[in-house]
């Protein structure tokens, strides 16, 4: 018997060592399935000839920053790069993905290797795989190849010709404000055309790239520019701007403002044998010449470490800061709409949500972005208001704390903290809400009674049993073993969809909106039944614009009942349940303000609303 026993010992053992081996590879290789993220690399084409266009494009399966592309020496970039985002939202679980592409073209034959890009992705930095380009030669036909190069030989010649007759007749100048910046700090670049001849026609053939800039047009050369007189040395050009930009550098480094080139075709005097010609002023000829302009250099500086405030965002400019709340006195589990509004002149853009540092007695949601912001010839300037949702848990005398922002000024070449007010918030308890619980109570101690001795519960009696050896050998026993790391698998999904579904704030406004109208429709049915007119209206009023506010997703200060019915219409809303509601809404309202208390209709408008909110629940639902 001891002998079985030991062997069954052993070889649970031995199961058990193989089991817990095997089990956090399985873990792993699931969790890499589940959340893998990948930086991947394609292109449209990888065989191709010299000056041939391809497209490479960068996709991200969710969101990252600070992208960095690979320098491609080796081809000139028309394009790129081109971001795109797209958002899915499946079963409720949202995914998120986006792509930069680039159009390049190879300058010469050979093979070339594009490095890797790279991602920050919740601080984690991943990577691309490398690409290979074969660049041949770009066509087969010899002949053809001959042609071609004899009329580009032949159009070289001609515009050269044109372009050393034309001599500072005509030329593209490009100019900046300022040659030395900070990462993040704005500068204006300006493409100019100085012309003495007459231009008839003419069309840009290179656009500048700007590697390594966030850029912004003031106006482009799809807009119509207009010439206007300029003296330079002493001689007058006519001169129009083709091309304004804002840019802001986004790494540190002697970084390239690209040359812009153009095809312009000229009309330019000849003298002419001709008795016409002569009789009308001489002839002319028309020339198709190239300009260009020069390449220009930036000095970007970064940012000082010196005296840097801890959770600085990258402002880079002059910022002022306000804060308000749009009501200062409210009731608990009710909401209240922070507003912080950043105003100034700089790289606003570039600003996420800013985070609150708030008492544990306020809920708060990810806020809602409204720019006002506005390009001009000095850079881009405006506001960007940030609406935090607060929910205040417990009443009483709360206070939202003070704010404080900070900033790098380039001209004072240092960092600014702002700090904003200090604002009150006086919170009553809700109705029909239990009293908050104090944090003082008692805590009541038993002692324990000793029975005749100091150790309780020794049996006197004992009997031993033999423990069933099927039960370590069993499918219940491996069973039992892996379900706590089952449970674990499913607790790390349902936390990573929980996060999800908590960062979507119309998402958690919606699915809390059944449930707070069904409070407040409770606490309509008390008054209803005691015959209270005028706070039974008050709270079928809040019951019906709370849900269709938090329904809809629409802020309760622009809510009204032709917006209401507006979206619901959208949505595919009955008609009649239309109607019905516009009816029940303008009696509450009606109801609220009117010195008539008419009680024999509150008990039809109390299920009228039920019946209402259970329509929309339904069509909002499919």
């Amino acid at each position: 018997m001891i002998k079985d026993t030991l062997y069954y010992k052993v070889k649970m053992r031995q199961r058990l060592v193989l089991l817990f081996l095997f089990l956090p590879f399985t873990l792993l290789l699931f969790f890499n399935s589940v959340f893998a993220q990948e930086l991947t690399v394609s292109a449209n084409k990888t065989k191709l000839a010299v000056g041939e266009q391809f497209q490479i494009t960068y996709s991200l399966n969710t969101s990252g920053n600070g992208f960095r592309h690979p320098s491609f020496n080796d081809f000139d970039l028309y394009s790129g790069p081109n971001q795109s985002t797209s958002m899915q939202i499946i079963n409720g679980a949202m995914s998120q993905s986006v792509s930069y592409s680039f159009i390049l073209a190879p300058r010469k034959e050979g093979t070339y290797t594009i490095i890797p890009a790279s991602i920050t992705v919740n601080g984690k930095k991943i990577e691309s795989k490398a690409l290979t380009i074969n660049v041949g030669k770009g066509g087969s036909n010899n002949a053809q190849q001959q042609q071609n190069s004899g009329n580009q030989q032949k159009q070289s010649q001609q515009q050269k010709a044109g372009t050393e007759e034309l001599g500072n007749n005509l030329f593209i100048k490009a100019s900046i404000d300022k040659s030395k910046v900070y990462v993040g700090e704005q500068l204006v670049v300006t493409y100019k055309v100085y012309t003495r001849v007459s231009i008839v026609d003419n069309g840009l053939t290179k656009a500048p790239v700007f590697n390594g800039f966030w850029s912004e047009d003031v106006f482009s050369p799809n807009k119509q520019a207009t010439l206007h007189p300029e003296v330079i040395d002493g001689i007058q050009y006519q001169v129009a701007e083709i091309k304004k930009a804002i840019l802001i550098p986004q790494r540190s480094g002697t970084l390239d403002i690209d040359a812009m080139e153009m095809d312009c075709v000229i009309r330019m005097s000849v003298k002419s044998n001709n008795f016409f010609d002569q009789f009308f002023g001489g002839g002319y000829r028309d020339s198709k010449v190239s300009i260009k302009s020069r390449t220009l250099q930036i000095e970007v500086v970064p940012l000082p470490e010196e005296g840097k405030p801890d959770g600085f965002s990258g402002a880079v400019g002059e910022f002022s800061i306000e804060t308000k709340v749009n009501k200062s006195k409210l009731k608990a589990n009710d909401g209240v709409n922070y507003l912080l509004t950043l105003s100034g002149k700089g790289n606003i853009k570039f600003i996420e949500s800013i985070k609150l540092d708030l008492p544990k007695e306020f809920e708060s949601f990810d806020p809602k972005m409204n720019d006002k912001l506005s390009v001009s010839n000095t850079g881009i300037s405006g506001s960007r208001t940030y609406d935090y949702l607060l929910i205040p848990r417990v009443a009483g005398n709360l206070q939202i704390p003070a704010l404080n922002f900070s900033y790098f000024d380039p001209q004072k070449k240092e960092y600014i903290t702002l700090k904003s007010a200090e604002i009150p918030i006086e919170v009553e308890q809700g109705e029909g809400e239990k009293a908050t619980a104090s944090n003082n109570s008692n805590i009541i101690k038993e002692d324990v009674k000793m029975l005749g001795s100091d150790i309780r519960y020794i049996k006197s009696k004992t009997e031993l049993n033999r423990i069933g050896l099927f039960f370590f050998d069993s499918y219940l026993f491996y069973l039992l073993l892996i379900l706590p790391f089952i449970g674990l698998v499913v607790f790390l999904l349902l936390k990573k969809k929980l996060e999800k579904e908590n960062s979507d704030v119309v998402l958690m406004r919606s699915k809390k909106a059944t449930k707070l109208a069904q409070k407040r429709l409770q606490m309509a049915n008390s008054y209803l039944v005691k015959n209270l007119y005028d706070p039974f209206y008050e709270e079928l009023y809040k019951a019906l614009y709370g849900y269709l506010s938090d329904k809809l997703n629409i802020n309760g200060m622009d809510l009204s009942k032709d917006l209401i019915v507006d979206n619901l219409r959208k949505n595919g809303a009955n008609e009649n349940t239309l109607k019905q509601l516009h009816e029940i809404l303008s009696t509450c309202e009606f109801a609220r303000y009117s010195s008539v208390k008419e009680v024999l209709g509150m008990k039809s408008d109390y299920d009228k609303s039920i019946h209402i909110i259970s329509e929309i629940e339904e069509t909002l639902r499919s």
